[in-house]
C-alpha cells in the first residue's frame, strides 16, 4: 500500500512538473511569436517614413524659392526708396502682399515616429542590423 501511495505521489509530481514546463514553453512561443510581429509593424513603420521623407525632399528639392529672394530684394530696395513704407498701418497690406513668394518660416522635420518609437521601446536592440 505504501509502495503505491508513492508511485501515486510520483506520478502527480511528473505531471505537475510536465505542466509547467509546457507552460513555459507556450510562454516563450507566445513571447517570441509577438517579438516577431512587433519587428515586423517597427519594420513597415519606418519603411513608410523612409518613403515618405525621400518624397518630402524630392518635392522640396523640386521647388524653386528664387522668386521669395526675389521679392525679398525688391521689398529691400522699396524700403530705401520709400521710407515713408515703414509708418504705413500694417493692417493695411495683407503679408502676401508685403512679401510675395513667402516659402514660409523653416520647413517641418522629417518624419522619425516610427524609429525613435524603436529606439525608446528597446526595439531596436532586437534587430539585426548589418552595415554594408
Amino acid at each position: 500500500m505504501k509502495k503505491e501511495r508513492l508511485i501515486d505521489y510520483l506520478l502527480q509530481l511528473v505531471m505537475v512538473i510536465l505542466g509547467v514546463f509546457l507552460g513555459m514553453m507556450a510562454s516563450n512561443w507566445n513571447s517570441s511569436r509577438s517579438l516577431e510581429k512587433d519587428k515586423h509593424n517597427i519594420l513597415l513603420g519606418i519603411k513608410s517614413e523612409i518613403q515618405t521623407n525621400l518624397d518630402y525632399l524630392e518635392t522640396r528639392k523640386k521647388l524653386d524659392i528664387s522668386p521669395f529672394f526675389k521679392s525679398l530684394d525688391s521689398l529691400s530696395k522699396a524700403l530705401e526708396s520709400q521710407p515713408d513704407i515703414l509708418e504705413e498701418p500694417f493692417k493695411n497690406k495683407t503679408f502676401l502682399e508685403r512679401i510675395p513668394n513667402f516659402p514660409g518660416l523653416g520647413q517641418p522635420g522629417l518624419d522619425e515616429a516610427m524609429f525613435e518609437a524603436a529606439i525608446y521601446s528597446n526595439m531596436l536592440s532586437n534587430f539585426d542590423i548589418v552595415s554594408t
